[in-house]
């Protein structure tokens, strides 16, 4: 399959792609990319499953009533942002020809039935266990990283710790600096570089590295001996996840489909009519 991207880029934390541990980014990448770079990697195991941020069916189960509605969930849900690119179609394909599903349960995920686990665990840590709104941000950050070690297995620590320094760490400080240093951490820098400079000067980046990391760790235990004790509860979401799962199906016969100008013109204009079914 040819895509722009064409090695796979681990990201737990959207809008973190590339960034170091000293701010820098390695590569920049548009909104475009960044779907494709997550579909990319779902297709080649290194995400084993893929979230669909714009979902807007958080609170709803009554999809699956048709094959209709079927098609939509198996389509539009893809690429309703964007328009679809030839890029889009090959990934859509390809998710058909490997026998990729598709749960609605409380949004949209796509998932290859073996790694069925890891994604019911990754929804009931989201739904029951996350706080979002939480002051407490070793909790917090302990609850994404092991969300972000469920999706995306190979990712290093040093990886994913440097994401969650600038995604959490750095907001939970925002208060403090401006309290102590009369410094807006969110207007005050241009750049994620000029921050951690002075975060590095005033002792906060060896604080996280040599102690909030461990506190992360430490409470990490609390969170698997919380999916240990909720095991009955987790079996029983594992039901309602699968039962809300669909085959991943364009209904084309993807054996015989090329990739020519001609097919991807077609495929659009189906992909354009099922989109705008309601």
């Amino acid at each position: 399959m040819d895509n722009k991207i064409k090695k796979c880029i681990i990201c737990a934390i959207p809008n973190y792609e590339t960034i170091q541990k000293n701010g820098k980014f390695k590569k920049y990448l548009n909104i475009n990319d960044k779907h494709l770079n997550n579909l990319y990697c779902l297709l080649n195991n290194e995400s084993l499953f893929y979230e669909e941020i714009y979902s807007d069916c958080n609170d709803t189960n009554d999809t699956n009533d048709t094959n209709d509605t079927n098609d939509t969930n198996d389509i539009s849900y893809i690429q309703h942002k964007f328009g679809y690119s030839n890029d889009d179609i090959k990934i859509l394909l390809e998710l058909e020809k490997k026998k990729f599903y598709i749960t609605s349960y409380k949004g949209i995920y796509t998932y290859k039935p073996k790694n069925i686990n890891k994604l019911v665990e990754y929804i009931y840590i989201k739904r029951f266990i996350h706080d979002s709104k939480s002051n407490n941000v070793i909790k917090k950050m302990a609850e994404i990283y092991k969300m972000s070690k469920l999706r995306y297995p190979t990712i290093s620590d040093s990886t994913l710790y440097s994401q969650l320094f600038f995604a959490y760490y750095v907001q939970s400080l925002v208060d403090e600096i401006e309290k102590k240093y009369g410094i807006d951490l969110t207007l005050d820098f241009s750049n994620f570089n000029e921050l951690y400079i002075f975060l590095k000067k005033k002792g906060y980046v060896n604080k996280y590295y040599k102690e909030i990391i461990y506190q992360v760790k430490d409470y990490l235990k609390i969170i698997d001996k919380k999916l240990k004790d909720d095991k009955n509860k987790i079996d029983k979401l594992k039901i309602q996840i699968v039962e809300d799962s669909t085959r991943f199906n364009l209904k084309l016969d993807t054996k015989k489909t090329s990739y020519t100008n001609e097919n991807f013109k077609l495929i659009k204009e189906k992909l354009e009519k099922i989109k705008t079914i309601k």
